[in-house]
């Protein structure tokens, strides 16, 4: 789908070709299952997917300030 930039005018007046535009993108979007989403959590609360190792802090060079 491509990108085209609009006024706030523009879509003031055509609320109902944004809306199909919407419908467009989120007709192709992947659903997501309660079952997949308890996953994620329990990935992110247990497994600490989105955390970082000390070496890993160091290697950026992070000022031990900020953490």
């Amino acid at each position: 789908m491509k990108s085209v930039e609009i006024s706030v005018k523009e879509g003031r007046l055509s609320p109902g070709r944004l809306q199909k535009t919407a419908e467009q993108i989120l007709k192709d979007a992947r659903r997501t299952t309660a079952r997949a989403y308890s996953r994620a959590q329990d990935a992110l609360r247990f497994s600490e997917d989105l955390t970082f190792a000390e070496q890993e802090i160091d290697q950026c060079g992070i000022n031990q300030q900020i953490r």
